[in-house]
């Protein structure tokens, strides 16, 4: 062993205590991914639907890698691990997920259904899935047995089937691509390794490791690959955009983040956080992209389309907005009672925002993760696919592991479906998200002087 002096003394033993912490650590990698290998094997050899039983373990699966997940965040865990390990365990999870059945999720038959009207010369801005249905009864000749009966499944399955599509023209596109789900999962998983392979080339040496963080997140697994909604590709976008913007390639990232916002426009509330040079760079961009979308599909925001419903009407796993809804209509009437809460909301986190951007130097917690704060708290639908374009930024700009914490109340969100009653069940997990988040955030001051 060696001596090291200090001010306290002699201290031996240094080599040991290194041989500890890295016994420590690979006992962490070795924990977390048993856990992650777990779920998706069990799932996938047990049964060809998820049963109550296995609901449940996948409920547990996933709030336990949340909640273990942080440890493993620092960079030398990650040097540990190494990238074979990460990689291989990550991609054998993915086609595992890709396989396996969903967990109360119907959006992907959605997805395949406006794909294929869209491959059909419909307008899915239109013709609603319902109307399709009716449409793909009549085609007799078009479709074989087996591909009518797989699109006829799709179609009684998709929820809310009188609506049209809400997703912008690109990504419809994007649907068109998979003929079903297995073609819709490994196109992302093709795309995904394409694109951290260039973002490890792009990001420097000493940021490069965090990209593991991303293969073994189990929200990207869940959502990604299980559920299979299309957030994963707004996540991705987010991750160039960092990767460029590390390497100070200013108009690169703002196209990257302008395609993210086309996406899914909550990634707009990220964009004031950007250097000017960023924000410019998307704004262009944004602006040539909706000009394209308008031109390609000018419908999409006809009065009475599904988007101004969705943005007038949805509400979802929030359980502060569902509880002033409630009190609200007390007083009001039900549609009243909700277009004030949304304002009042809405106006919460834009003076947020404002507040944010006007102190954001002062704070030591990257504004980014604030904002994504302020969209868990004021953002009337929180569902957790929404978070993947936040998990880039924690990859990238968190500080301290506890600040992954912020994430992991996705996992109660599932627990509103197991309950039987998700409005019975926001009584249970709004307390105990508002616990996560404070706990997140708190840190104990230093009461020692120096």
């Amino acid at each position: 062993s060696r001596r090291r002096h200090t001010r306290y003394g002699t201290v031996t033993g240094v080599q040991t205590c290194s041989s500890d912490l890295e016994k420590t650590n690979l006992y962490l990698i070795l924990g977390y991914l048993i856990i992650l290998m777990a779920g998706p094997f069990g799932w996938f050899f047990l049964a060809d639907e998820l049963k109550f039983e296995h609901q449940v373990l996948l409920f547990c699966w996933l709030l336990t890698s949340s909640f273990f997940f942080p440890q493993l965040s620092s960079e030398s865990t990650l040097r540990r691990m190494g990238i074979p390990i990460a990689l291989t365990n990550g991609i054998l999870l993915r086609i595992l997920l890709i396989h396996a059945p969903s967990f109360y999720e119907d959006d992907f038959h959605r997805y395949i259904v406006e794909g294929h009207a869209y491959s059909n010369g419909l307008d899915p801005y239109v013709v609603s899935v319902e109307e399709y249905g009716q449409t793909v009864r009549s085609q007799s000749d078009t479709l074989t047995i087996e591909e009518r009966r797989e699109l006829n499944e799709h179609i009684k399955q998709a929820g809310y089937s009188w609506l049209s599509a809400i997703y912008p023209p690109l990504i419809i596109h994007w649907f068109s691509l998979a003929k079903n789900l297995l073609n819709l999962g490994y196109l992302t998983l093709v795309l995904e390794l394409l694109i951290l392979g260039i973002c490890w080339f792009i990001i420097p040496d000493k940021n490069k490791y965090l990209l593991l963080l991303w293969l073994i997140h189990p929200l990207i697994l869940m959502e990604g690959y299980l559920n299979k909604h299309y957030d994963i590709l707004i996540g991705l976008c987010v991750l160039i955009c960092l990767g460029c913007r590390l390497k100070k390639w200013y108009k690169l990232a703002g196209c990257a983040i302008a395609l993210a916002i086309h996406m899914k426009g909550y990634a707009l509330i990220f964009l004031p956080f950007f250097q000017k040079r960023i924000i410019w760079s998307a704004l262009i961009t944004l602006g040539i992209l909706e000009v394209i979308s308008y031109l390609w599909f000018p419908t999409r925001f006809d009065s009475g389309s599904s988007m101004g419903l969705f943005l007038s009407i949805w509400e979802f796993n929030n359980g502060i907005f569902t509880g002033c809804r409630i009190i609200a209509q007390n007083f009001w009437d039900s549609q009243t009672a909700t277009l004030y809460l949304r304002i009042l909301f809405m106006a919460f986190m834009g003076f947020g925002l404002i507040w944010l951007y006007q102190c954001q130097h002062q704070v030591s917690i990257s504004p980014f993760i604030l904002v994504t704060l302020l969209f868990i708290l004021f953002s009337p639908v929180v569902n957790p696919w929404y978070l993947l374009m936040s998990i880039p930024f924690f990859i990238f700009e968190n500080k301290t592991a506890r600040h992954w914490y912020l994430l992991s109340p996705c996992a109660l969100y599932y627990f509103l479906f197991l309950s039987g009653d998700p409005l019975k069940a926001l009584i249970v997990t709004t307390p105990a998200t508002l616990l996560i988040l404070a706990l997140s955030l708190y840190k104990k001051q230093n009461t020692n002087p120096e």
